[in-house]
């Protein structure tokens, strides 16, 4: 039976996630790239972890390529644009050839008003910070939306970092998720991430079939999502701690 546009289109949105999440919790380390200073940087990815980088049909490399992972998955990647500026954003045209080449998916023919095409590291913060190529996919709008209006306008306004790999975080993993509920920035770095927010999206990951729900993944994401959140914020995350599972022995109060 033939698949429909609309379950075809789901199921690529899917794998996107789904690729993402396992590069994060891979057990040997987060093996999740989203923004790199160049393009050479994706090929020692390939020698790392193995996969290997395709041309995207029609475009050249410093524009857009692919790099496919160890497991077979695409990925697509793009020159940064800065929001706004001069010649506008190539994501949409590009993503609709990765999707046409890859999966035999044409983005025109599906109903993708509730997507944007977008990149996981945010566009301007990588063309501040000189990055050759941002990792781009398909992701719920209004889950978009709510991140950048927070998160990633942090990122746009802080000084240009000098890191050359970026990873996924757990914000990221938010991001891509759907999930629309807002992560609400603390007033002073180092404080409390809302710890209710945290565990709706834990729920989100846990409808996607991405992880298993338990008082300690939550407790761990919270942590991780403040670490972020914090240094983000310009504070010293190593004075949050060390990441105590709830009910061990070393969450226990000593006598």
């Amino acid at each position: 039976m033939a698949v429909s546009t609309s379950q075809k289109l789901q199921d690529v949105v899917l794998r996107q996630i789904k690729a993402l999440f396992r590069q994060v919790t891979d057990p040997k380390g987060n093996k999740a790239y989203i923004g790199v200073q160049s393009a050479q940087l994706l090929e020692a990815r390939c020698r790392f972890f193995g996969g290997r980088i395709e041309s995207l049909p029609r475009a050249e490399r410093s524009r857009a390529l692919v790099y496919i992972d160890s497991q077979g998955e695409p990925e697509l990647w793009c020159r940064p644009m800065r929001k706004g500026g001069p010649g506008g954003s190539h994501y949409e045209t590009d993503w609709n050839r990765f999707t046409r080449h890859y999966f035999d998916l044409d983005f025109g023919e599906a109903d993708t008003s509730m997507l944007n095409i977008d990149h996981l590291y945010p566009e301007t913060t990588a063309k501040h910070e000189g990055m050759s190529h941002v990792r781009v996919t398909a992701i719920n709008g209004p889950a978009n939306q709510s991140l950048g209006r927070t998160i990633e306008k942090l990122m746009a306004n802080r000084a240009p970092r000098t890191k050359v790999i970026h990873l996924a975080s757990e914000l990221t993993l938010v991001k891509v998720s759907g999930s629309t509920v807002p992560i609400t920035m603390p007033a002073t770095a180092g404080q409390p991430v809302d710890e209710a927010a945290i565990a709706r999206n834990i729920r989100r990951f846990v409808e996607l079939g991405l992880t298993e729900d338990s008082p300690a993944l939550v407790a761990l994401t919270e942590h991780l999502t403040r670490w972020t959140v914090t240094r983000l914020q310009g504070g010293n995350a190593d004075l949050l701690g060390p990441f105590i599972p709830p009910g061990s022995a070393l969450d226990m109060d000593p006598e």
